[in-house]
């Protein structure tokens, strides 16, 4: 279990998981995320295996170019910062 309030160490987690996951295959990974009315837990294990390995690890790449300074809730980053890397996947192959 990670508990933030920073975007940018969930990104981080979801771009490393595979890595972690070759190292620990018992691993499952939760993430405590936001304060407040905000407070959600995200389960790293599932958006990762959804996500698939190509598009994890093109996440940091995305969010370090789309980031804004004034954060907004995980979901709405994620869900800008997927888009983009389904485009990329999609003209790459």
């Amino acid at each position: 279990m990670v508990r933030t309030v920073d975007t940018d160490v969930v990104v981080i987690l979801v771009g490393v998981f595979h890595c972690l996951v070759h190292q620990y295959p018992d691993l499952d990974l939760w993430v405590a995320f936001g304060a407040g009315r905000h407070f959600r837990y995200y389960h790293i294990n599932s958006v990762c295996l959804e996500l698939g390995e190509a598009k994890c690890q093109a996440l940091p790449f995305f969010h370090a170019f789309t980031s804004r300074t004034v954060h907004s809730h995980i979901q709405t980053q994620l869900i800008y910062c997927l888009s983009h890397a389904n485009a990329l996947a999609g003209s790459v192959t």
